[in-house]
């Protein structure tokens, strides 16, 4: 056998185990969601299955798939709704450090042309979408240091909108960053983040493990904090807050978030 057919040959099996493993992540995928969705509908040990069984089919998606995020995402979700918040925790971080760069990543020129963006308007709002020339080049650069999912689309600087703000410089870089989910979806990603650590730093409040608890329920606020800078409305992650500062002694700030939350709520 020629080596050019030898080649043909092995191309043509890698082509076909790729689109099966694309398949069988997009199937896997599928039916986690309807899967999910029949766990909110039924009650009792029946809704317990169901959300165990999406776990299963969510992971075996990933296994064709580990850049899948939205399914990663699912999953979280569905540990998440299992009672299961360290599992949820450690998948809405893996969700969150495979979708969110730090603009401090990318090189001094490519950082340059994205804070020239940033204009006094697009401060107020707090993100900004990228165009599609600007963005090819920027993905190629990310899937050199370890972002293949590529679409970092979205140019996010919450906290830039309560500050004064004339044009973007050095000094703001820390509080900038890239993702390629959308305004609303990191959001919620930051939000059941938060929450699941929330939910782990009270159980270490009530097993009386004290330094365990602050820790946990100070790595919430953080999340919490973004999920409130992306989005000042959310009343669920002030809610949240008022957990966290009251068990780490900060009543003054546990009020103000409890007055916030009750504002929100009405």
């Amino acid at each position: 056998m020629g080596a050019a057919k030898q080649l043909a040959q092995v191309a043509q099996l890698a082509s076909q185990l790729f689109y099966a493993g694309n398949n069988l992540n997009i199937s896997s995928s599928r039916a986690g969601s309807a899967v999910l969705r029949a766990a909110s509908e039924t009650k009792d040990e029946h809704s317990t299955r169901f959300r165990a069984r999406a776990e299963s089919l969510f992971q075996k998606a990933l296994k064709y798939d580990s850049c899948d995020f939205a399914t990663m995402f699912n999953l979280g979700i569905a540990q998440y709704q299992n009672q299961n918040d360290s599992l949820a925790q450690t998948t809405f971080e893996k969700v969150i450090n495979g979708t969110v760069v730090p603009l401090a990543k990318l090189p001094d020129e490519e950082r340059n042309s994205l804070l020239a963006l940033i204009t006094p308007k697009a401060a107020k709002i707090g993100y900004l979408k990228l165009g599609s020339a600007i963005l090819a080049p920027i993905d190629s650069i990310l899937a050199t240091i370890g972002y293949p999912a590529g679409g970092y689309r979205w140019l996010y600087f919450p906290k830039l909108r309560n500050k004064e703000f004339v044009s973007a410089t050095v000094e703001d870089v820390p509080d900038i960053f890239l993702s390629l989910e959308s305004p609303k979806a990191l959001e919620n990603i930051y939000l059941l983040l938060g929450v699941s650590q929330t939910g782990i730093g009270l159980s270490f409040v009530k097993a009386k493990q004290k330094d365990a608890a602050k820790e946990k329920l100070e790595q919430a606020l953080i999340n919490l904090n973004m999920v409130t800078a992306l989005n000042p409305q959310n009343a669920e992650a002030y809610h949240n807050m008022v957990h966290c500062y009251r068990e780490t002694n900060q009543k003054k700030k546990a009020e103000q978030a409890y007055k916030k939350y009750e504002e929100l709520s009405q």
